[in-house]
């Protein structure tokens, strides 16, 4: 059984107090489950999450919304990374280096690079660690190859993604990092040709000053799932209307 301190200033702490009863829940969960590891990156699948803190599951990804808008937890497909538990529990010394080494191990490239992007300080695999040598230190090597390849891809897509906002609207906008992880979730439903093509229909959607920031949205300001993506490349431009005598 695994053991997780937890500081009584949890309940006292101003962003807490700023929750409703579900969102309180919801973070206490995510800070306690069996699943949190030493990195404080760990899976959880949607079902499990609802079946274990009882809370919807459309609630849930309402909430896990407003959490990543306010930079307290990244989610990444069935990923959560907590950003601020390092600074209340952190693990030094050889044995935690192997444990994190082992807890690396079994993220799939993408994850990984989502990972990456995400924490404060560059993952270490196996650098350094006595029981991470010789065939498992070049096996880590390779994968963390593959992942940084993965990675510069979907930087590339993402600076031609943003290029071709740019050239649409005449706007000078950057890849900056907070579009990366919305950009790679409907890289994953759509094509980058998809993607773009869908910014052909921007002069005649309802935003009349779009960002890429809003066209790569996933939650509206109620909190509900929305794709702009979709919409975009269904939109059709509405004709004005025949006065018949």
């Amino acid at each position: 059984m695994k053991t997780r301190i937890i500081h009584t200033q949890f309940w006292n702490d101003e962003y807490i107090l700023g929750l409703n009863l579900k969102e309180a829940h919801l973070f206490f969960y995510y800070l306690t489950n069996e699943y949190v590891n030493i990195i404080h990156c760990f899976e959880i699948p949607p079902q499990v999450r609802f079946l274990q803190s009882k809370v919807g599951i459309s609630e849930i990804a309402k909430i896990d919304a407003k959490f990543e808008e306010d930079q307290k937890i990244n989610f990444y497909r069935n990923w959560i990374f907590l950003r601020n538990a390092k600074k209340f529990e952190s693990f030094t010394g050889d044995s935690n280096e192997t444990a994190k080494a082992k807890t690396i191990k079994i993220m799939s490239s993408d994850v990984l690079a989502w990972y990456r992007k995400v924490k404060d300080t560059p993952v270490e695999r196996g650098g350094g660690t006595p029981a991470m040598t010789g065939t498992r230190n070049k096996k880590s090597e390779v994968i963390n190859h593959k992942s940084e390849i993965r990675n510069k891809k979907s930087e590339e897509e993402l600076q031609k993604f943003v290029d071709g906002f740019n050239f649409r609207r005449k706007t000078k906008f950057k890849p900056v990092d907070s579009l990366c992880s919305n950009f790679q979730y409907w890289r994953e439903q759509y094509n980058l040709e998809e993607m773009i093509s869908a910014l052909d229909k921007l002069k005649d959607w309802w935003a009349k000053e779009p960002t890429p920031t809003l066209v790569l949205r996933r939650y509206d300001k109620q909190r509900e799932p929305v794709d702009y993506i979709g919409e975009l490349l269904n939109w059709k431009k509405k004709r004005p209307g025949v006065i018949r005598l």
